[in-house]
């Protein structure tokens, strides 16, 4: 009987190597599968790889040429605050010109309003004077008419006595 025991080890030993070389063949099998799983994930990998750096590459030329445009704009900004701040300065110079001017038409209106004042005065004066000037005519007038009435009554008298003295 041990021959039958070592024969049923053997059968046994025999099932248990088909068994093993039924999973070392499964496993194999799992191995190769795995293998090319692992070929084609390795592939990906680098494909993506490849990507990831077309990518890295694309940003990093996309941001270069956003830092350059950012800098273009830095420089308009730049350009239009000093535009800003020269006619800011051109506006404060033209308000005080503005402001200047309104000053010199306010003195030219109050010079204006004095000469207008003093030509209304010497108008005044001189319509005063006028009718003075008329009075006096008159009074000089009256007074030459009253002179030469005497002149000449005296005139007549001087020349009735005249011929008196040659009669």
């Amino acid at each position: 009987s041990e021959v039958e025991a070592l024969a049923s080890k053997k059968t046994e030993a025999e099932k248990l190597a088909a068994h093993l070389e039924a999973q070392v063949g499964n496993l194999s099998e799992s191995l190769k599968v795995a293998s090319n799983e692992k070929n084609e994930l390795l592939l990906k990998l680098s494909e993506l790889e490849c990507e990831k750096k077309e990518n890295a590459e694309k940003l990093l030329a996309d941001v270069q040429k956003k830092e350059e445009e950012v800098d273009g704009f830095q420089k308009d900004v730049l350009k239009l605050n000093q535009q800003v701040q020269s006619l800011e300065t051109q506006v404060s110079k033209l308000d005080a010109a503005i402001e200047e001017k309104q000053q010199l038409i306010l003195q030219a209106m109050e010079k204006e309003k004095r000469l207008e004042d003093e030509k209304d005065e010497i108008q005044a004066q001189l319509v005063a004077l006028e009718c003075k000037l008329k009075e006096a005519k008159k009074q000089y007038d009256t007074m030459l008419d009253n002179k030469q009435s005497e002149l000449s009554r005296h005139l007549k008298e001087i020349s009735h006595r005249n011929d008196q003295v040659i009669y």
